[in-house]
């Protein structure tokens, strides 16, 4: 007995709640043109809306409610709230999409959760031409392919200067075109003004295959 009592008290509370809830459902204040229905707002018979004319409505009530034309202070505040709502009406009635949600809202005050969800999604995600998103990923990936090569190259050009079979061959071809000296010793002569570490890594430079390799000096 007992049993049936405490199901019988929980379905009644479970009834009672949706209930309430359904009574409760409307406009969310948070949302859209607050309490109010943002056809009204423009004055505009959702059933007869006529896209073609909204901007000329919208001028009409804007300027007609624009706080610069209340010079009292309390009145000025009434006049910018109010001219917020017209505003946020005019946003929402223009765009098909943001329509459609708020006709849907309208219709199915119940699904609250939902319509949040759709009225923030449109809030947070920014409409972008999705020709911009292609341009900017290929954009993206050429710079990073650039940077990519770049530093490859770089990385090739140091260690082929830790290379003797490459040093060498530079270091031959720098004598060859009297850029480098040696001294009485065999070794690379300093000169004023020119620095062999430099020279030698231009002449790698000059001769480093694309394939990483080292190119021949040509024989003419």
């Amino acid at each position: 007995m007992e049993v049936i009592l405490r199901f019988r008290l929980t379905y009644l509370l479970i009834f009672v709640q949706r209930w309430q809830f359904v009574v409760c459902v409307g406009f969310a204040e948070e949302l859209y043109c607050g309490l109010e229905n943002c056809y009204d707002v423009l004055g505009i018979n959702r059933e007869e809306f006529d896209r073609t004319t909204i901007s000329k409505i919208y001028r009409a009530l804007a300027k007609k409610h624009h706080p610069d034309r209340v010079k009292d202070e309390a009145a000025k505040a009434e006049a910018e709230a109010r001219f917020r709502v017209i505003a946020t009406a005019y946003e929402t009635l223009k765009d098909e999409q943001t329509r459609s949600d708020y006709d849907y809202y309208l219709d199915h005050p119940e699904e609250r959760f939902y319509n949040y969800y759709q009225y923030y999604r449109r809030k947070v995600i920014p409409k972008v031409d999705v020709r911009l998103v292609i341009l900017g990923t290929i954009l993206s990936i050429s710079l990073f392919q650039y940077y990519s090569a770049k530093q490859k190259y770089a990385e090739a050009i140091a260690y082929a200067m830790t290379v003797g079979k490459f040093r060498n061959l530079a270091i031959n071809t720098g004598l060859e075109r009297k850029v480098l000296e040696l001294d009485n010793k065999g070794r690379l002569k300093k000169i004023r003004g020119k620095n062999n570490e430099d020279i030698i890594r231009s002449i790698i430079e000059e001769n480093m295959d694309v394939r990483g390799g080292y190119k021949k000096e040509s024989s003419t």
